[in-house]
């Protein structure tokens, strides 16, 4: 097979396996092809939970892949694959004789029973949380790697290797984003995201509730509704102004406009709603579809409790339980003044109580604080 031909194709499917995994079984396959063999393997070591990942692999029985699964790992691996070089494809011939291969238990009792005898085998990827494992093998009968077969796979190692990285980031990401959405839930608060174009992306648990009842706040045509047009052109204008700064997705820019408290009353005659419209764009989260959370709209009941997780929130930050309280009332929508009152302490107290922490949080103001607040508790939670 022509160098380039084995090449070029092959670097599309891998990047495009990032998103679509799919796609690593064929890319795997036009792989070993373009090296000339049939069976073949790509594994992730995670070193700190000592777990294997197994991302695709090729003609080998679901058995076979589990018997080399359990012997790979630093501990496990003879003493002619513990030193490979990262990022670099090494021939089996290389790095030990046919006779002494033939001697060695790793091979008769992991290699041997799959119908392999010669290998091509790589650290696409070594970090200090990853090892991950390239592995093409083929028979007694087909005959050692050559220098091409080894040139072929050394030049896709880089994609390979950048590739199995923003895999990891993507999955790593998702775990946050399942994390922060599953907080987001458990809020006693109202919680409603909107993208960049002003769509909503996301609505929890307490939101959906409260839209639903149609008393002061629900689903438009048009995005949220209040009870009355010019209520309702408020909101919208406030959550407008808003997306007005908030950078595109990945952008450098600081989002710094707070959309500021709205009081939307309600035909029951109950107490207002209560709504805070907040830039959270640098939550850097997306959800199916490609959206991008940029605005987060806190629903305020004020008659009904809503009392977010004291205990959680001073243990991610190193808070005091009195700085806890506080941003407990910072999270449920109230200015430093409303806290203040709330707390039955002075406006210079909850400042100074604020300050601490912004300091202890490394934000600067409220919608920051606010923001990071919703992404480090999501993260704590976990899947």
């Amino acid at each position: 097979m022509a160098y380039d031909d084995a090449i070029l194709p092959l670097t599309g499917m891998i990047y495009g396996a990032v998103r679509d995994p799919t796609l690593w079984q064929p890319a795997l396959a036009r792989a070993a092809a373009a090296v000339g063999t049939d069976q073949s393997s790509i594994v992730v070591h995670d070193i700190g939970t000592g777990t294997m990942d197994v991302v695709q692999y090729q003609s080998l029985h679901p058995a076979e892949i589990a018997r080399m699964v359990s012997a790979m790992g630093p501990d496990a691996l003879p003493d002619y694959l513990q030193d490979l070089p990262s990022g670099r494809a090494l021939s089996s011939t290389t790095l030990i004789s046919d006779s002494e291969l033939e001697k060695s238990p790793y091979f008769n009792e992991v290699i041997r029973p799959s119908g392999i005898f010669y290998g091509l085998v790589s650290h696409p990827q070594r970090t200090r949380h990853f090892l991950s494992y390239a592995s093409f093998g083929r028979s007694h009968r087909a005959g050692p790697y050559s220098n091409d077969d080894v040139a072929v796979l050394n030049a896709l190692l880089p994609h390979l290797a950048l590739s199995l990285e923003l895999r990891q980031r993507f999955k790593d990401a998702d775990l946050r984003t399942a994390g922060l959405y599953r907080t987001l839930d458990h809020l006693s608060v109202g919680v409603v995201l909107v993208d960049n174009n002003g769509r909503l992306c996301f609505i929890n648990k307490v939101a959906d509730t409260i839209l639903r009842e149609r008393d002061g706040l629900r689903l438009a045509s048009g995005g949220l509704a209040a009870a009355s047009p010019p209520t309702t052109a408020s909101l919208r204008e406030s959550i407008a102004s808003v997306l007005r700064t908030v950078p595109a997705p990945h952008g450098s820019a600081t989002a710094t406009n707070d959309g500021g408290r709205l009081l939307l009353k309600r035909p029951s005659l109950r107490p207002p709603l209560v709504v805070r419209v907040l830039p959270v764009g640098q939550l850097d989260l997306s959800l199916p579809g490609g959206q991008w959370p940029a605005v987060a709209i806190f629903i305020r009941v004020t008659d009904r409790p809503t009392e977010p997780d004291i205990d959680l929130l001073t243990g991610a930050f190193g808070l005091t339980r009195r700085e806890g309280e506080l941003l407990v009332q910072l999270m449920q929508g109230a200015t430093t003044k409303e806290a203040a009152t709330r707390l039955g302490i002075t406006i210079e107290t909850a400042r100074t109580y604020l300050k601490r922490v912004l300091d202890k949080t490394g934000t600067h103001r409220q919608a920051e604080l606010v923001s990071l607040v919703l992404h480090r508790v999501g993260h704590l939670n976990g899947p």
